[in-house]
């Protein structure tokens, strides 16, 4: 495994743990889906995933505006030389494949109608 895979797995965990016992995010569920830390360890993109999907926007603006106490708790839990920068992005793939299992169930019914 290598170095930045080890990282992007820690901050994971780290931030999972953090934001469940630390940040009010109302009746949201929210689950981190990854992170993706740049090589320099400058930059980490956090993909979240949130339930119901009309509380992404909130719950996102509530990690925005967390972020400094998020990172600050993060330092204290998490042994790297350098802590990267978060940037928060909703992670759309289940949504996505939630879509494309719709729709092949609607193709499905429709091919048993023309039978």
């Amino acid at each position: 495994m290598s170095r930045i895979t080890q990282v992007n797995e820690l901050l994971k965990n780290n931030l999972s743990y953090i934001i469940t016992r630390e940040i009010e995010i109302g009746d949201a569920l929210l689950t981190i889906t990854y992170v993706d830390t740049s090589p320099d360890l400058q930059n980490a993109k956090v993909g979240i995933s949130v339930l119901p999907k009309n509380n992404t926007g909130t719950v996102l603006h509530k990690l925005k505006n967390s972020t400094v106490q998020i990172v600050q708790k993060l330092n204290k839990i998490t042994k790297i030389r350098k802590m990267p920068k978060l940037n928060w992005v909703v992670d759309d793939t289940e949504n996505r494949l939630a879509d494309m299992e719709e729709s092949f169930l609607e193709i499905k019914s429709e091919r048993q109608r023309t039978r």
